[in-house]
Protein backbone atom coordinates (compact mmCIF):
# COMPACT_ATOMS: atom_id res chain seq x y z
CA UNK A 1 0.00 0.00 0.00
CA UNK A 2 1.30 3.53 -1.05
CA UNK A 3 2.03 6.23 1.24
CA UNK A 4 1.25 9.85 0.55
CA UNK A 5 1.62 12.60 2.26
CA UNK A 6 -0.57 15.34 2.65
CA UNK A 7 0.38 18.91 3.41
CA UNK A 8 -2.54 21.57 4.67
CA UNK A 9 -2.15 25.39 4.88
CA UNK A 10 -1.80 25.14 8.34
CA UNK A 11 1.12 23.14 8.09
CA UNK A 12 -0.51 20.22 9.65
CA UNK A 13 -0.12 16.96 7.35
CA UNK A 14 -1.88 12.99 6.98
CA UNK A 15 -0.92 10.40 5.02
CA UNK A 16 -2.51 8.81 2.35
CA UNK A 17 -3.00 4.75 2.05
CA UNK A 18 -3.52 4.45 -1.62
CA UNK A 19 -3.80 0.63 -2.91
CA UNK A 20 -4.33 0.47 -7.07
CA UNK A 21 -5.39 -2.58 -8.91
CA UNK A 22 -3.75 -4.83 -11.04
CA UNK A 23 -5.16 -3.62 -13.83
CA UNK A 24 -4.92 -0.62 -16.44
CA UNK A 25 -5.27 1.95 -13.62
CA UNK A 26 -6.38 4.82 -16.20
CA UNK A 27 -9.64 3.20 -16.61
CA UNK A 28 -10.52 2.23 -13.15
CA UNK A 29 -11.93 4.60 -10.75
CA UNK A 30 -11.57 5.53 -7.64
CA UNK A 31 -12.80 5.79 -4.10
CA UNK A 32 -11.88 7.95 -1.37
CA UNK A 33 -12.82 6.64 2.08
CA UNK A 34 -13.32 8.65 4.83
CA UNK A 35 -13.27 7.55 8.21
CA UNK A 36 -15.77 7.13 11.06
CA UNK A 37 -14.96 9.68 14.57
CA UNK A 38 -12.39 7.86 16.39
CA UNK A 39 -11.75 5.20 13.78
CA UNK A 40 -8.24 5.42 11.86
CA UNK A 41 -7.96 5.10 8.84
CA UNK A 42 -5.59 1.23 8.89
CA UNK A 43 -8.97 -0.09 10.03
CA UNK A 44 -10.11 0.33 6.37
CA UNK A 45 -7.21 -1.63 4.86
CA UNK A 46 -9.29 -4.95 4.36
CA UNK A 47 -11.97 -2.52 2.51
CA UNK A 48 -9.49 -1.60 0.25
CA UNK A 49 -8.19 -4.65 -0.90
CA UNK A 50 -11.71 -6.19 -1.41
CA UNK A 51 -11.76 -2.76 -3.48
CA UNK A 52 -8.32 -3.21 -5.85
CA UNK A 53 -9.78 -6.91 -6.23
CA UNK A 54 -12.51 -5.78 -7.98
CA UNK A 55 -11.29 -3.42 -10.36
CA UNK A 56 -11.35 -0.10 -8.02
CA UNK A 57 -8.54 1.97 -6.75
CA UNK A 58 -8.78 3.17 -3.63
CA UNK A 59 -7.60 6.12 -1.21
CA UNK A 60 -7.79 5.89 2.95
CA UNK A 61 -7.51 8.93 4.48
CA UNK A 62 -6.98 9.83 8.10
CA UNK A 63 -9.56 12.86 9.52
CA UNK A 64 -7.61 15.25 11.27
CA UNK A 65 -6.83 14.31 14.64
CA UNK A 66 -6.59 10.72 14.21
CA UNK A 67 -4.03 8.52 13.11
CA UNK A 68 -1.71 9.62 10.64
CA UNK A 69 -2.51 12.87 11.49
CA UNK A 70 -0.51 15.58 12.59
CA UNK A 71 -2.55 17.01 15.10
CA UNK A 72 -4.04 15.26 17.95
CA UNK A 73 -6.94 16.68 20.07
CA UNK A 74 -6.34 18.47 23.37
CA UNK A 75 -7.00 21.37 24.89
CA UNK A 76 -4.76 23.60 23.40
CA UNK A 77 -5.48 21.97 19.95
CA UNK A 78 -8.90 22.46 18.91
CA UNK A 79 -10.15 22.05 15.32
CA UNK A 80 -14.14 21.14 13.98
CA UNK A 81 -15.72 20.73 10.75
CA UNK A 82 -14.54 23.39 9.43
CA UNK A 83 -11.44 22.40 9.33
CA UNK A 84 -11.92 19.17 8.00
CA UNK A 85 -13.93 20.13 5.22
CA UNK A 86 -10.75 22.50 4.13
CA UNK A 87 -8.82 19.33 4.68
CA UNK A 88 -11.04 17.10 2.54
CA UNK A 89 -10.78 19.76 0.05
CA UNK A 90 -6.71 19.38 -0.18
CA UNK A 91 -7.18 15.07 -0.64
CA UNK A 92 -8.89 15.52 -3.11
CA UNK A 93 -6.89 17.87 -5.79
CA UNK A 94 -3.92 15.03 -4.39
CA UNK A 95 -5.76 12.72 -5.56
CA UNK A 96 -6.82 14.29 -8.90
CA UNK A 97 -3.20 14.57 -9.41
CA UNK A 98 -2.52 11.01 -8.63
CA UNK A 99 -5.40 9.96 -10.75
CA UNK A 100 -5.96 12.30 -13.61
CA UNK A 101 -8.09 10.77 -15.85
CA UNK A 102 -10.05 8.31 -13.32
CA UNK A 103 -13.59 8.47 -12.06
CA UNK A 104 -13.63 9.87 -8.25
CA UNK A 105 -16.14 8.94 -5.49
CA UNK A 106 -16.27 9.67 -2.25
CA UNK A 107 -17.21 7.33 0.63
CA UNK A 108 -17.76 8.66 3.83
CA UNK A 109 -18.77 5.90 6.55
CA UNK A 110 -20.51 7.68 9.69
CA UNK A 111 -18.62 11.27 10.37
CA UNK A 112 -16.38 10.76 7.31
CA UNK A 113 -20.02 11.18 4.96
CA UNK A 114 -21.33 14.12 6.68
CA UNK A 115 -17.81 15.60 6.19
CA UNK A 116 -17.90 14.59 2.27
CA UNK A 117 -21.25 15.57 1.83
CA UNK A 118 -20.66 19.11 3.81
CA UNK A 119 -17.42 19.45 1.36
CA UNK A 120 -19.79 18.42 -1.55
CA UNK A 121 -22.65 21.26 -0.74
CA UNK A 122 -19.44 23.23 -2.09
CA UNK A 123 -17.71 21.44 -4.60
CA UNK A 124 -20.66 19.57 -5.90
CA UNK A 125 -18.70 19.00 -9.27
CA UNK A 126 -15.55 17.73 -7.72
CA UNK A 127 -16.06 14.49 -7.99
CA UNK A 128 -18.55 11.83 -9.93
CA UNK A 129 -20.64 10.27 -6.76
CA UNK A 130 -20.97 9.87 -3.01
CA UNK A 131 -21.26 6.69 -0.99
CA UNK A 132 -22.69 6.74 2.62
CA UNK A 133 -22.53 4.01 4.34
CA UNK A 134 -23.61 3.57 7.62
CA UNK A 135 -23.41 7.62 7.41
CA UNK A 136 -26.52 9.98 9.09
CA UNK A 137 -27.46 12.90 10.24
CA UNK A 138 -27.35 13.01 14.20
CA UNK A 139 -30.18 14.69 14.60
CA UNK A 140 -32.32 12.58 17.70
CA UNK A 141 -35.60 12.59 15.71
CA UNK A 142 -33.89 9.88 13.95
CA UNK A 143 -33.87 7.62 16.39
CA UNK A 144 -36.95 5.83 18.34
CA UNK A 145 -37.75 4.46 21.85
CA UNK A 146 -34.33 3.88 24.35
CA UNK A 147 -32.00 5.03 21.32
CA UNK A 148 -33.74 8.03 20.86
CA UNK A 149 -33.06 9.33 24.76
CA UNK A 150 -29.37 7.52 24.38
CA UNK A 151 -28.65 10.07 21.75
CA UNK A 152 -30.21 13.01 23.19
CA UNK A 153 -28.20 12.56 26.25
CA UNK A 154 -24.93 12.22 23.93
CA UNK A 155 -25.37 15.23 22.34
CA UNK A 156 -26.25 17.24 25.28
CA UNK A 157 -23.61 15.77 27.90
CA UNK A 158 -20.89 15.43 25.12
CA UNK A 159 -20.42 19.05 24.54
CA UNK A 160 -20.49 19.75 28.25
CA UNK A 161 -17.72 17.53 28.72
CA UNK A 162 -15.60 19.11 26.06
CA UNK A 163 -15.88 22.60 27.57
CA UNK A 164 -14.74 20.83 30.76
CA UNK A 165 -11.55 19.26 29.51
CA UNK A 166 -10.65 21.42 26.45
CA UNK A 167 -11.48 18.03 24.18
CA UNK A 168 -13.77 15.59 23.67
CA UNK A 169 -12.71 12.51 26.68
CA UNK A 170 -14.51 10.01 24.43
CA UNK A 171 -11.64 7.31 25.01
CA UNK A 172 -12.92 7.88 28.46
CA UNK A 173 -17.12 7.61 27.78
CA UNK A 174 -16.58 4.79 25.23
CA UNK A 175 -17.86 7.14 22.44
CA UNK A 176 -15.85 8.34 19.17
CA UNK A 177 -12.08 8.16 20.62
CA UNK A 178 -10.91 11.57 21.98
CA UNK A 179 -11.48 14.30 20.40
CA UNK A 180 -11.63 17.51 19.18
CA UNK A 181 -13.83 20.15 21.42
CA UNK A 182 -15.58 22.21 18.62
CA UNK A 183 -16.11 18.96 16.52
CA UNK A 184 -18.27 17.75 19.24
CA UNK A 185 -19.91 21.39 19.41
CA UNK A 186 -20.85 21.00 15.65
CA UNK A 187 -21.73 17.87 15.39
CA UNK A 188 -23.96 18.01 18.74
CA UNK A 189 -26.02 21.12 16.96
CA UNK A 190 -26.57 19.18 14.34
CA UNK A 191 -27.85 16.47 16.98
CA UNK A 192 -29.89 18.94 18.87
CA UNK A 193 -31.25 20.86 16.03
CA UNK A 194 -31.53 18.83 12.65
CA UNK A 195 -29.43 21.38 11.11
CA UNK A 196 -25.19 21.99 10.23
CA UNK A 197 -23.99 25.27 11.56
CA UNK A 198 -20.34 25.05 11.30
CA UNK A 199 -18.38 26.94 13.84
CA UNK A 200 -16.29 29.92 12.31
CA UNK A 201 -17.38 29.73 8.98
CA UNK A 202 -20.25 31.87 7.41
CA UNK A 203 -21.19 29.49 4.55
CA UNK A 204 -24.76 28.52 4.94
CA UNK A 205 -24.50 24.63 4.37
CA UNK A 206 -28.12 24.10 4.44
CA UNK A 207 -29.26 25.96 1.94
CA UNK A 208 -26.39 25.66 -0.55
CA UNK A 209 -27.32 21.37 0.24
CA UNK A 210 -30.90 22.02 -1.15
CA UNK A 211 -29.00 23.23 -4.59
CA UNK A 212 -26.83 20.03 -4.79
CA UNK A 213 -27.13 17.42 -7.27
CA UNK A 214 -24.80 14.31 -7.51
CA UNK A 215 -25.49 10.84 -7.92
CA UNK A 216 -25.61 9.36 -4.06
CA UNK A 217 -25.48 5.76 -2.93
CA UNK A 218 -26.67 5.30 0.30
CA UNK A 219 -26.08 2.25 2.35
CA UNK A 220 -27.87 0.90 5.43
CA UNK A 221 -26.55 -1.56 7.77
CA UNK A 222 -28.60 -3.75 9.32
CA UNK A 223 -29.21 -3.74 13.26
CA UNK A 224 -26.73 -0.72 13.13
CA UNK A 225 -28.24 1.42 15.97
CA UNK A 226 -25.77 4.18 15.79
CA UNK A 227 -26.96 4.83 12.23
CA UNK A 228 -30.36 3.83 11.74
CA UNK A 229 -32.40 4.22 8.12
CA UNK A 230 -34.38 7.12 8.83
CA UNK A 231 -31.42 9.19 10.81
CA UNK A 232 -29.62 8.11 7.01
CA UNK A 233 -32.58 9.25 5.44
CA UNK A 234 -32.51 12.59 7.14
CA UNK A 235 -28.65 13.10 5.82
CA UNK A 236 -29.08 12.56 1.71
CA UNK A 237 -32.84 14.36 1.78
CA UNK A 238 -30.25 17.08 2.72
CA UNK A 239 -29.56 17.35 -1.04
CA UNK A 240 -31.89 18.57 -3.80
CA UNK A 241 -34.87 17.04 -3.77
CA UNK A 242 -34.55 15.66 -7.45
CA UNK A 243 -30.95 14.20 -6.41
CA UNK A 244 -30.53 10.87 -7.65
CA UNK A 245 -30.02 9.02 -4.77
CA UNK A 246 -30.11 4.79 -4.54
CA UNK A 247 -30.62 3.15 -1.42
CA UNK A 248 -28.93 -0.29 -0.41
CA UNK A 249 -29.24 -2.07 2.89
CA UNK A 250 -26.07 -4.40 3.86
CA UNK A 251 -28.02 -7.61 5.77
CA UNK A 252 -27.34 -10.81 8.06
CA UNK A 253 -28.45 -12.73 4.86
CA UNK A 254 -26.66 -11.33 2.89
CA UNK A 255 -23.31 -11.67 4.26
CA UNK A 256 -23.87 -14.72 6.40
CA UNK A 257 -23.15 -13.04 9.77
CA UNK A 258 -24.25 -10.52 12.14
CA UNK A 259 -23.15 -6.66 11.16
CA UNK A 260 -22.71 -3.93 13.49
CA UNK A 261 -21.77 -0.09 12.73
CA UNK A 262 -18.26 -1.40 12.44
CA UNK A 263 -17.55 -4.80 11.02
CA UNK A 264 -19.27 -4.20 7.63
CA UNK A 265 -15.31 -3.26 6.59
CA UNK A 266 -14.04 -6.70 7.00
CA UNK A 267 -17.41 -7.96 5.30
CA UNK A 268 -17.62 -5.77 2.74
CA UNK A 269 -17.17 -8.30 -0.51
CA UNK A 270 -21.55 -7.82 -1.43
CA UNK A 271 -21.20 -4.16 -0.77
CA UNK A 272 -18.54 -3.45 -3.05
CA UNK A 273 -20.02 -5.62 -5.56
CA UNK A 274 -22.74 -3.38 -5.36
CA UNK A 275 -21.09 -0.42 -5.58
CA UNK A 276 -19.37 -1.29 -8.54
CA UNK A 277 -22.61 -2.09 -9.87
CA UNK A 278 -23.77 1.51 -9.55
CA UNK A 279 -20.72 2.94 -10.18
CA UNK A 280 -20.96 1.35 -13.67
CA UNK A 281 -24.39 3.57 -14.13
CA UNK A 282 -22.87 6.68 -13.55
CA UNK A 283 -22.13 9.12 -16.92
CA UNK A 284 -19.00 9.43 -17.16
CA UNK A 285 -17.99 13.38 -16.79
Amino acid sequence: MEQLTVSFPDKETVELSILTTSNDTANDPVVVVLPAMGVRAKFYQPLAEVFAENGINCVVSDLRGLGTSSVKPSSKADFGYKEMISDLEVVVARVKEKFPEQAIFLLGHSLGGQVASLYLSKYSNAVDGLLLVASCSVYYKGWSGGQKWKTLMGIRVFPLLSRLFGYFPGDKVGFGGKGAKTAILDWSHLGRTGRFKIIGDDFDYEVSLKKTKIPILATAIEEDWMAPEAAIKNLYQKFHPNNSTTTYKLTKEIVGKPLNHFNWVKNSVSLVARIKEWIATIPEG
